[in-house]
């Protein structure tokens, strides 16, 4: 109760409800790319989100900028790729931009790019089905196979672009569904999950 004068004044202060409830911020090295995922278990007027990144976990550049749902109750899921981070640390976080302007940040994450370790990154993963790039790196004579979830090998071909770029093609579109592509290089094996739309 606040006391004006003679009058008295009674009720609640309520602070305004954040545009959105972030369920998680994860970030990965891929490649030579960082892939940051986010998902959002409602939102309220969110217009967009705007990735930043930082290498010292204080002055942010932006990285990219996609739209939010604006109202929904149910789950959202998003993904970005940072193309160009820095070897060594990268800080992320999450501008969240409300339809009114209004601006939210975040908690800040870390990301470890190392020029060493070695990568694979599909893309554009989800796939048409039709073909699908393949970036390398660190890899000195790669090998690969595309699978089913149950085992069986596609038949395709390789197509070479260059040292770190190749592309593959189905010898028919491939169905919707997850597949497996296994790469090796001696002992070293990776798994990568494509999905087909």
């Amino acid at each position: 109760m606040i006391s004006i004068g003679s009058a008295a004044i009674t009720g609640t202060v309520q602070s305004p409800a954040l545009p959105v409830q972030l369920v998680s911020f994860q970030g990965r090295p891929v490649a030579n790319t960082v892939q940051l995922n986010w998902v959002t278990a409602w939102e309220q007027s969110a217009d967009r989100f705007v990735v930043q990144r930082s290498t010292n976990a204080a002055e942010f550049i932006e990285v990219g900028t996609l739209p939010a749902s604006g109202s929904t109750d149910g789950q959202r899921t998003y993904t970005l790729v940072d193309e160009q981070p820095a070897e060594g640390a990268n800080y992320y976080r999450l501008k969240q931009i409300d339809q009114d302007g209004s601006v939210n940040y975040s908690k800040i994450i870390a990301v470890t790019v190392r020029a060493d370790q070695p990568s694979i990154l599909v893309y554009p993963n989800p796939s048409d089905g039709r073909q699908f790039q393949l970036r390398i790196r660190n890899l000195t004579a790669p090998t690969a196979t595309l699978q089913t979830l149950t085992g069986q090998t596609l038949h395709g071909r390789w197509l070479k672009l260059t040292d770190t770029e190749a592309t593959w093609q189905p010898d028919t579109a491939l169905e919707p569904g997850v597949y497996l592509l296994l790469v090796g290089d001696g002992a070293i094996r990776q798994t990568v999950k494509v999905l087909v739309q």
